[in-house]
């Protein structure tokens, strides 16, 4: 190797070593909105002629969602040239482009379509002022600035005894149950769903609310634990939810796990 392909050669590696540590201290990109997939029956009412997108169901006030001017029940198609199909999809291509960068939004709102351009903020700098009514569904990093550490003594886990849902699900609060329409203030937040679970299979969707399982209320994880872990055979039983404000029920068939296994979660408790 000739004197001038050495100093070509050491050139790179320096400018590699200057980049470097930039794209280490870079932030994920956040936008401030919690969200739903677009269902069949939200087609109507948001105008849209296909099943496609995320629906903005809360923008979080002086976040980068709302600076930029999205709303309650636009429709999110697109994120920089590339189409939407669910929240989790959201989720992660937000989250892979940096804060501070300003990306187009292809949004569909009272059935026209727009694009919206957003500089996405950094998470942290919101931390301090979201308040429990900030909740975004599936991030597997996900924090909220209220959030109840379970102490030593509690277990938030994988279920590794009887049958399993498939969701990871939160208390309710009295702000999202006034959100969500649930009625006492009782129910459980579906915050996300597993792929092929027996809870997707029977079309149950994140941001769905657990009213009751097999006639129990949903207001708190114990007894819905109780009820799986003692499920040693194949079995359906109706799980009452609360969707867009209404009531609706679905048959969820559960069977026991062929071989144990244990997760240790924190922020939410999965079934």
């Amino acid at each position: 190797m000739n004197t001038r392909h050495k100093l070509q050669l050491m050139a790179i590696v320096l400018a590699v070593l200057l980049v470097l540590p930039c794209l280490a201290l870079a932030a994920p990109g956040w936008l401030g909105v919690s969200t739903a997939d677009v269902t069949s029956d939200r087609l109507s009412s948001l105008k849209l002629k296909e099943e496609r997108g995320v629906e903005i169901l809360n923008v979080i006030a002086d976040s980068p969602a709302a600076k930029a001017g999205l709303k309650e029940h636009d429709v999110i198609l697109e994120v920089n040239g590339t189409r939407v199909d669910s929240v989790e999809q959201l989720q992660r291509m937000v989250r892979e482009l940096p804060a501070g960068r300003t990306v187009p939004l292809l949004i569909s709102r009272d059935g026209n379509t727009q694009t919206v351009p957003v500089k996405l903020g950094e998470r942290s700098q919101y931390q301090g002022r979201l308040g429990d009514r900030d909740f975004v569904f599936r991030m597997p990093e996900f924090r909220m600035p209220d959030i109840r550490i379970p102490s030593p003594n509690v277990q938030a886990f994988s279920l590794t005894q009887g049958a399993r849902l498939g969701i990871d699900v939160e208390p309710l609060g009295k702000q999202l149950a006034e959100y969500f329409g649930a009625p006492g203030g009782e129910g459980l937040l579906v915050r996300s769903v597993d792929r092929d679970s027996p809870a997707e299979k029977a079309g149950i969707k994140a941001g769905d609310v657990m009213v009751k399982i097999d006639g129990r209320k949903a207001s708190d994880t114990g007894d819905i634990r109780s009820l799986l872990r003692d499920t040693r055979e194949k079995r359906t039983f109706p799980v009452q939810l609360i969707r867009n404000k209404k009531e609706i029920t679905v048959n969820v068939t559960v069977e026991p796990p062929e071989r144990s296994r244990v997760r240790t979660r924190i922020g939410g408790e999965r079934l």
